[in-house]
């Protein structure tokens, strides 16, 4: 009896064994097998210490002394998967990390890229996280999107980043301005002290937001991506092979959720041992089922869907990471104009709105007045039911400044317990009506736990000639006024 196997039936048998074969690879993988010398090692260690990048969150940092970021929730996998401590050596740059590795001050460092430079004094793990990377250039400066746009132009770098050394070997017109951190780096360049710096994106952006640095856009650097691995003593080789084995063992399901946790894009590329595995299972099976004048034929087909299928994968990726940097360029751009825990506008945005209403003001020959508001006895707020009571206390008062006010005035919060509101096309007897209502408003509200919260207000107008830091400083002595006059009261400065 002859046994036919058409192309397709062969395709769909092959996608299955690759099913079986990737869940038996999943299965393998948790479990790690120490030689003797290994577990040997690990008993008289009991401890491991390790170094970190004190300023590189969410991929890791050192906060208040503890370490923090997606790296500490791999020291976290490697301590509960190897039985031993793992005890953070404090450094304060990634120049000083990086030393005390060198010095052997540190056992590993969890999360680094390699380079050949390094590798004189490291021994590396495989990768087992890849992180893309980012140009950051000036709002109006597009012309600037590649490194190769950079030719005879400054680039901020981290000094003792691995970018360095490719940098300048591959781009050796491009001026390096090295910083001591990606902050730094960035404050450069919205400064038009540099014209780009190159780091890492999930870096990039959580520091846009924190800093409000409105004036900057971002490109991806896919040759300069992030492939992170576990940077291990060359003192220490037993401990070289128990991290391969530790990483071996942590599936991609765990990669991703912590991925997620940290809000990191993954970038993934290549073809790693566990695929070149699964293609020497597929060539095996269909040795086993298909006869001579099928085995070329299928073989060709196999390979051909495979690819179709990584191209498309590749393609949906690039378009998701596209899409993630539009949407994110978007909520930085609100992010950097409004304080994120009253959504009112922050100081920096509240400054420009001044600059165009005053000269619209002027224009029309228009009234304008200017309100600074602090809540009374805020510290002792704080210091008895604790920042988060507070919080709620800022958060409620925001509410009420923005039923208060007009649709065309401008209420930010100016710092701590202060607000201030920009009142245009208003004199100055309706700026002080104003203030009385909000004052009795605020003081009408019972905030649990607190209770009764009162609020102290001075008032002024904009004249001819004035500028933002003289009718500030008008308004600020007459809040001092309505301090010193008992608080809860309107004072004004005409």
């Amino acid at each position: 009896m002859n046994i036919f196997v058409d192309n397709k039936s062969t395709i769909i048998i092959l996608r299955l064994l690759i099913v079986v074969c990737l869940f038996a690879s999943s299965a393998y993988a948790q479990t790690i097998k120490l030689d003797q010398d290994e577990q040997n090692y690990l008993n008289q260690r009991h401890t491991i210490n390790y170094c970190v990048d004190p300023d590189w969150l969410p991929i890791e940092g050192i906060v208040d002394g503890k370490h923090i970021g997606l790296s500490a929730d791999y020291v976290a996998i490697f301590k509960q998967r190897l039985g031993v401590d793992f005890t953070l050596i404090p450094t304060s740059t990634w120049l000083e990390t990086l030393n005390a590795l060198r010095q052997n001050q540190c056992d590993i460092i969890p999360m680094l890229n390699s380079s050949a430079e390094r590798e004189k004094y490291i021994n590396f793990s495989s990768i087992y996280v890849t992180t893309p990377a980012a140009l950051v250039s000036l709002k109006g400066k597009e012309d600037i999107k590649t490194l190769s746009d950079l030719n005879g132009k400054t680039l901020a770098i981290t000094g003792g980043y691995r970018y360095q050394e490719m940098i300048t070997r591959n781009y050796p017109d491009i001026t390096i301005v090295l910083v001591e951190s990606e902050r730094e780096a960035l404050k450069l360049v919205s400064r038009g002290h540099v014209h780009a710096m190159a780091g890492s994106l999930p870096f990039v952006i959580e520091q846009i937001k924190s800093l409000g640095l409105s004036n900057l856009i971002i490109f991806g650097a896919p040759n300069l991506n992030d492939k992170l691995r576990v940077g291990i003593s060359p003192s220490e080789p037993l401990l070289h092979r128990i991290m391969e084995k530790v990483i071996a063992s942590i599936d991609s399901t765990q990669r991703d959720n912590i991925l997620r946790r940290w809000g990191v894009v993954s970038y993934n590329e290549g073809i790693g041992l566990a695929d070149v595995w699964i293609w020497i299972v597929v060539a095996l099976a269909v040795l086993l089922f298909l006869a001579y004048r099928y085995y070329t034929l299928a073989m060709h087909s196999v390979m051909l869907d495979s690819k179709n299928f990584q191209l498309d994968l590749k393609n949906q990726e690039l378009l998701g990471l596209q899409e993630q940097l539009r949407k994110r360029n978007r909520k930085l751009e609100y992010l950097s104009t409004h304080d994120s825990l009253t959504a009112l506008v922050n100081r920096s945005y509240f400054e420009e709105i001044v600059a165009k209403e005053l000269n619209r003001s002027i224009r029309h020959n228009t009234s304008m007045c200017l309100m600074l508001i602090d809540l009374d006895s805020f510290k002792a707020v704080n210091d008895t039911y604790g920042h988060n009571v507070g919080d709620r206390v800022l958060i409620k008062t925001a509410q009420i400044l923005k039923k208060q006010i007009r649709s065309i005035d401008v209420v930010g919060r100016w710092g701590g317990e202060e607000f201030i509101i920009l009142l245009p096309d208003t004199i100055l007897s309706d700026a002080t009506a104003l203030a009385e209502r909000i004052c009795k408003a605020v003081a009408r509200n019972n905030i649990e736990p607190v209770g009764k919260v009162t609020c102290s207000i001075g008032v002024s107008v904009f004249k001819n000639g004035d500028s933002l830091d003289n009718v500030f400083l008008n308004t600020d002595k007459a809040l001092y006024m309505a301090k010193e006059n008992g608080k809860n009261r309107v004072e004004v400065q005409s």
